[in-house]
């Protein structure tokens, strides 16, 4: 029976020197307390199920401007359906003497009816089919980039590899950057960040300096110091040993004198 057992309350402050991650072993000790964390609804592979489900779906911009076109023409659609099916009761109601109508309905139930009836009359007005096409398109361009042979990597002594498309939905955004994202160093000495120069391919973006050419730069005024400090010290050696032999011709000719 544990129910008898007690034990000396304390608080202890836990931190993540305390955390033993799964597949961990510990050793050289008889018995620990713990306590089981990121468990049930906060472990790892539920929240990340979690944040999936929240994203919302990548659709390219030539995708969204269909949909857009789409929801247009619907409307349109609506409107003119509802602008013939007015039409026809109206007709319908100024036309009820007609024999070759044999109208049993009132005309506003008629003019309901032909509001589905124009409906799909005018089905073909929203390009469904459209949207297939534009699969079928994406399919395509994807095989081509799978064969571009400019794409293709050649990995020393590993299998070479061509390019492999995951998902053809972002085909026509490819190249079409808005937003660089950099991470940067030295926040303690300048917390700022200049776009300097930019490298792809073959292609240079920004006419500031890169740390390379910075790095060089430094390299050559260093050169150009060390040079002139070595010509002020040749200059000074010569004009050392011009002052010396200066005093030796003049004690020379003392002594001279003095013979």
């Amino acid at each position: 029976d544990f129910s008898s057992l007690e034990y000396a309350r304390k608080n202890v402050h836990l931190s993540f020197d305390n955390l033993l991650l799964r597949g961990s072993e510990l050793r050289n000790s008889d018995w620990v307390y713990a306590v089981v964390v990121y468990t049930g609804f906060e472990c790892k592979i539920f929240m990340n199920n979690q944040s999936q489900r929240r994203q919302r779906i990548k659709r390219s911009s030539v995708e969204k401007l269909i949909g857009r076109f789409i929801l247009y023409m619907t409307g349109a659609q609506f409107l003119i359906c509802l602008m013939c099916a007015i039409l026809s009761g109206d007709w319908t109601a100024n036309n009820q003497d007609a024999w070759y109508l044999a109208q049993s309905i009132p005309p506003a139930r008629d003019a309901v009816y032909k509001f589905f009836t124009w409906f799909i009359i005018f089905a073909q007005f929203i390009p469904i089919s459209l949207l297939v096409s534009m699969e079928v398109v994406k399919f395509v361009q994807a095989q081509f980039m799978q064969w571009d042979i400019n794409m293709y990597c050649r990995l020393r002594g590993k299998q070479d590899k061509f390019c492999t498309v995951q998902s053809s939905n972002l085909n026509e955004e490819l190249g079409q950057i808005q937003y660089v994202f950099s991470d940067k160093t030295g926040t303690l000495t300048d917390n700022s960040l200049d776009f300097r120069k930019c490298a792809i391919g073959n292609e240079n973006y920004g006419r500031g300096e890169t740390e390379i050419g910075r790095a060089a730069k430094r390299r050559e005024q260093e050169l150009q110091q060390q040079i002139e400090f070595e010509k002020q010290a040749e200059l000074q050696a010569m004009n050392s040993n011009a002052d010396n032999n200066n005093n030796n011709n003049g004690n020379n000719n003392n002594n001279n004198n003095n013979n």
